[in-house]
């Protein structure tokens, strides 16, 4: 069983809100409990998903809605790394775009 790892808020502006572990079911509302953080800072979103092992739908479903908010409200998301678990749960979802992730490559 892969161990779980909690999400990392982002401490100050410009400081990536780190993704790792397992995000699943049992993360979820630890995880939108932080992307509500960080999108309520209104600072622009900056993740670092190079840990994350596992992803599932839920989890993938949080980062769209947090991506969509942080859009509509004109900030601006990026990514300055992304684990293969991720890119592959995001294809095979079809949100690899919709997550801004084109163009990351594990």
């Amino acid at each position: 069983m892969a161990r779980r790892k909690k999400t990392e808020p982002a401490s100050a502006a410009g400081t990536p809100l780190v993704l790792a572990g397992v995000l699943d079911i049992a993360a979820a509302q630890h995880l939108r409990q932080h992307l509500g953080n960080a999108l309520d800072a209104g600072d622009p979103l900056r993740f670092d998903a190079r840990a994350v092992e596992r992803i599932d739908a839920s989890a993938l479903q949080l980062l769209y809605a947090c991506v969509q908010a942080a859009t509509s409200k004109g900030m601006s998301c990026t990514w300055d790394g992304v684990s293969e678990a991720l890119c592959t749960a995001a294809d095979l979802c079809g949100m690899r775009d919709s997550l801004g992730l084109t163009g990351h490559a594990p």
